[in-house]
């Protein structure tokens, strides 16, 4: 289902489906899962339920990984190219950054 929705005169209206508001930061982060496994990575934006993350193109991911900072463990939501959306798994909520 798209993210847009109709108008009368054929135009589209973008419709925020997000529980939380986004703040874009574009900070530098890291992916860590396993011992030693370790991607550098860009926070594009966060919010106090997850982020959307910048990756390397040839990034392979676990569905579950540590995202450092925040250190949250993170659930991807979705996956689109060189763009992930993760899920917060942690209850403590966000503080900013």
């Amino acid at each position: 289902m798209s993210r847009a929705s109709l108008r009368p005169d054929y135009g589209y209206i973008d419709t925020e489906r997000r529980r939380h508001p986004r703040q874009a930061v574009h900070m530098a982060a890291e992916i860590t899962f396993g011992d030693a496994v370790r991607y550098e990575c860009t926070i594009v934006d966060i919010s106090q339920g997850g982020a959307q993350l910048a990756i390397p193109a040839d990034c392979v991911l676990p569905d579950e990984f540590m995202l450092i900072p925040p250190s949250r463990l993170c659930r991807i939501a979705w996956r689109k190219e060189d763009r992930v959306g993760v899920a917060f798994q942690a209850e403590a909520p966000f503080t900013g950054m």
